[in-house]
C-alpha cells in the first residue's frame, strides 16, 4: 500500500475532506442498495441487456464503496456506514432509498437520477480537494465522476433502445 503524503494539507483540511467523503460514502451505500434491489427485481428479468448492465454496475459500485471507505480511513477517520453505524445521520442523505421498483422506467430513472445526484457531490468534493491540493482524493473523485457519468449515459441509452 502506498503511503499518502499530506504535506500540503492541514489536519483541519483532512478532517473536512474525511467528513465530506464519509457523507458521500453513506449516500453511496444507499445508491448501492438501490442497485441491488433493481438487480433482484424479477419483473425486470426479461430485459436481458439491462440486467447484465445492472449486474456490472452492482459489482463496480461495491468496489467504489470500498475505495471510498479506504480514502476516509487514509484521511484519519473511521468510515460511518449508514446501515450499521449509530452515528449515521439521515439528514446527511440526499439519495433516496427505494423499497420496490415499479417497473423498467422506474428502475432506469432511479439509476440515472441517483447517478447524477452523486455526481454533483463528487464534483464538489473534487473541487474542495483541489483547493487543498489533496491529490489522492482528487484522483478518486475523478474516477467516481467517470463511473457515474458513464452510468447515466449507459442507462439513458438502454432506456432509449428498449423504448423504441
Amino acid at each position: 500500500m502506498d503511503l499518502i503524503n499530506f504535506e500540503n494539507t492541514s489536519p483541519e483540511q483532512r478532517e473536512e475532506l474525511a467528513e465530506r467523503l464519509d457523507d458521500l460514502l453513506q449516500n453511496y451505500e444507499v445508491y448501492h442498495n438501490n442497485i441491488r434491489k433493481i438487480h433482484w427485481e424479477r419483473s425486470l428479468h426479461p430485459y436481458l441487456d439491462f440486467n447484465s448492465k445492472v449486474d456490472f454496475l452492482h459489482k463496480v459500485s461495491s468496489s467504489s464503496q470500498n475505495k471510498l471507505a479506504e480514502q476516509v480511513l487514509s484521511l484519519g477517520k473511521s468510515p460511518s456506514v449508514a446501515a450499521h453505524t449509530p452515528s449515521y445521520l439521515p439528514s446527511k442523505l440526499f439519495i433516496r432509498g427505494i423499497d420496490r421498483v415499479e417497473g423498467f422506467e422506474d428502475a432506469v430513472q432511479t439509476l440515472i437520477g441517483t447517478s447524477k445526484e452523486l455526481l454533483e457531490e463528487v464534483k464538489d468534493i473534487f473541487y474542495l480537494a483541489a483547493d487543498y491540493q489533496e491529490e489522492s482524493t482528487m484522483e478518486q473523485m475523478n474516477m467516481l465522476a467517470s463511473q457515474l457519468s458513464m452510468t447515466a449515459f449507459v442507462f439513458s441509452s438502454v432506456r432509449l433502445s428498449i423504448m423504441n
